[in-house]
């Protein structure tokens, strides 16, 4: 399982629901693990230097390039 999160634009209770789901699917699946990945750097850069238009997207493409390593 992977989990992007960015605080303080998402609350912690937000990061402790996705650990309680987790739980509940590793009584399904064998090996699960939770990976949380905080965005927040990444989401304040695109903020700082992009166009509004493109912060969605741009947002979206680096989530994908990590959840692919």
């Amino acid at each position: 399982c992977l989990h992007f999160h960015s605080y303080p634009y998402t609350n912690e209770q937000a990061k402790e629901k996705v650990a309680d789901l987790a739980k509940i699917l590793s009584g399904y699946t064998q090996g699960t693990r939770l990976n949380v990945v905080s965005v927040t750097h990444i989401q304040e850069q695109i903020h700082e230097k992009c166009a509004p238009e493109l912060m969605i997207t741009l947002l979206r493409r680096f989530m994908y390039r990590i959840a692919e390593r």
